[in-house]
């Protein structure tokens, strides 16, 4: 706003969620996100930052050098790297979980082929693994798709 001057980050925060009408945002993260946003600016020389004597509240002021023409939207690729490497992180949990439910199931068949005389109690268990392996298959996949798609996205 051409006319602002003398802000907290309090107010941008108050600002921005006014106008994203997203009541459900984590105000203490987008806090830390204004603040060191303005601090950029601030490093940028195109604005000045005064703390309080408590230390507790920054208020930002334009500088001379300020011109909105100097801010320039990009499009910054770190929030589909964050997400790349929340899918790469699932995925190494569910293969990880994919090898636990197949040692489970390989201990399985062959309690069954050392213990015949059970194998109506391994029946069920059994089928629950394989089903339990064939959703991790289900997931691991889902999640590689889109992780491929998100490179080919980011290059």
């Amino acid at each position: 706003m051409k006319n602002m001057d003398r802000f907290s980050v309090t107010e941008i925060r108050a600002a921005f969620i006014a106008l994203s009408k997203d009541e459900e945002l984590d105000k203490r993260k987008l806090r830390q996100f204004i603040y060191d946003e303005l601090n950029k600016l601030v490093k940028k020389g195109l604005l000045s930052k005064s703390t309080s004597e408590n230390g507790k509240e920054s208020r930002f002021k334009k500088s001379p050098n300020f011109h909105p023409s100097k801010l320039l939207v990009q499009s910054d690729n770190s929030g589909v790297l964050d997400v790349m490497n929340k899918i790469r992180t699932q995925l190494s949990e569910l293969n990880a979980d994919l090898l636990e439910t197949m040692g489970a199931m390989d201990t399985f068949i062959n309690m069954r082929q050392q213990y015949p005389n059970v194998a109506s109690e391994l029946a069920e268990p059994i089928r629950s693994t394989r089903e339990q392996k064939y959703i991790l298959k289900g997931k691991i996949a889902a999640k590689e798709e889109i992780l491929k798609k998100l490179k080919e996205k980011s290059k």
